[in-house]
């Protein structure tokens, strides 16, 4: 049985729900498109027909625009905790969330950036 892709699952639905950029892979000319938000799966584990994803989601906005972009960090914490529960989408359905490191500011080596970053734990199946 194929676990879905919950990078692809949580762009589609962040892209969905926000009307912002979302990507896996952040493009190199970040500052001119921000703000993007950028999910990837870091090692976790997963069980018989349930995957167990950790993610790591961050938020890009320009360094002034920290306000925005804490903001949007946190409506991505209700959407994936929330709205995201249950709720079948063509690449799966996620059956549990929860916050494994809440929202938090990351300092980036391009002084122009800001960047939000959380870890979620999910539970999914195809």
């Amino acid at each position: 049985m194929a676990y879905p892709d919950i990078e692809q699952l949580l762009v589609a639905f962040y892209k969905a729900e926000t009307g912002r950029r979302a990507v896996t892979d952040l493009p190199a000319d970040v500052e001119g498109i921000v703000p993007v938000i950028q999910v990837g799966r870091v090692p976790s584990g997963a069980g018989y027909r349930l995957d167990r994803p950790l993610v790591d989601v961050s938020v890009w906005t320009l360094k002034t625009q920290r306000s925005a972009c804490s903001a949007l960090a946190q409506q991505l914490v209700d959407l994936t905790t929330r709205d995201l529960i249950g709720r079948p989408l063509p690449q799966g359905v996620v059956t549990a969330a929860s916050i494994d490191v809440a929202p938090h500011h990351v300092s980036d080596p391009n002084p122009n950036l800001c960047r939000y970053l959380a870890t979620y734990r999910l539970a999914a199946h195809t």
